[in-house]
């Protein structure tokens, strides 16, 4: 009688086999990118004149209040990319209007060169992730059913930890069979990871120029930063440590008073019982 097949077993052998799946991968993906003619977009150095122009614009818009220390340390393409997501047109026109003409133009064309980057930079990404997504899907065929259809129903991972896949009257599965097994499992699990990711990308990455959100969008609503001061003083310094404090204060002289006063009924009380006795002593 077969005995299955542990989950530790089935591990390793995953483990192993995607080790392999995912070099075969990466080098069908050069290929397939050689074969396109797909480059990576090359940026040219910004003018270390200007430079310090884009960092203090990206810096504004970061915090306005000052507090964002971005130097010009950074590369030119991370400069590249905070232009193209966080400055806008307005931002360039006000920022010019402080020089002359010459420097300007210097100015706009680095932005002008910092925005086709980072799209171009932006498009190759998305490119090379569907050839990797691609070469991928087609690996997992090749590799697991149609080669494991050819070696015993077994891949090189199973092969080192002697499982293999049968069907549940012990018999060698089809080709078919095999198809649907690991599309379903590898399928599935693959595209949970994308929704996952996309969902991630829209809810949390949403560095606009507007930092607003598809939800957002939909909503007609933003995501704001407040100051706490400002805040209570809005609402009539409703909860402020102001107002807590003054009320503590005006609490503990209300429990002071009512001491006191307790202690003066008490003193009056004493007095009214010895002038009573007085009295009495007057009219015998």
């Amino acid at each position: 009688m077969k005995t299955l097949a542990n989950p530790s077993q089935r591990f390793v052998a995953f483990l192993i086999d995607t080790i392999i799946i995912g070099f075969v991968t990466f080098l069908l993906s050069l290929l397939l990118l050689v074969v396109f003619r797909v480059k990576e977009p090359q940026f040219e150095k910004i003018d270390p004149h200007v430079k310090p122009v884009l960092v203090e614009m990206i810096n504004n818009k970061l915090s306005p209040t000052g507090n964002s220390n971005l130097t010009t340390d950074i590369n030119d393409e991370q400069v590249a990319l905070y232009v193209y997501y966080l400055v806008d047109d307005e931002t360039v026109k006000n920022t010019c209007a402080r020089y002359d003409s010459d420097f300007s133009s210097m100015v706009i064309n680095s932005v002008e060169d910092c925005r086709s980057y980072a799209s171009a930079s932006m498009k190759y990404t998305l490119t090379s992730s569907i050839v990797s997504f691609m070469s991928y899907l087609i690996i997992i065929v090749l590799y697991y059913d149609i080669l494991g259809y050819y070696w015993s129903k077994q891949t090189v991972g199973r092969m080192l930890m002697k499982i293999k896949v049968e069907s549940l009257e012990g018999e060698d599965p089809t080709m078919g069979t095999l198809v649907l097994r690991d599309l379903v499992g590898f399928g599935l699990y693959n595209i949970l990871n994308i929704c996952c990711f996309i969902a991630f990308i829209i809810n949390v990455i949403y560095i606009t120029r507007d930092h607003i959100s598809v939800g957002d969008r939909l909503s007609s609503t933003r995501m704001v930063r407040y100051d706490e001061a400002a805040l209570n003083q809005e609402n009539g310094n409703e909860y402020s440590p102001y107002m807590s404090s003054h009320l503590y204060e005006n609490n503990s002289r209300f429990n002071t008073n009512k001491e006191e006063i307790k202690d003066a009924e008490i003193v009056d009380d004493d007095s009214d019982d010895e002038n009573n006795l007085n009295d009495s002593d007057d009219d015998e």
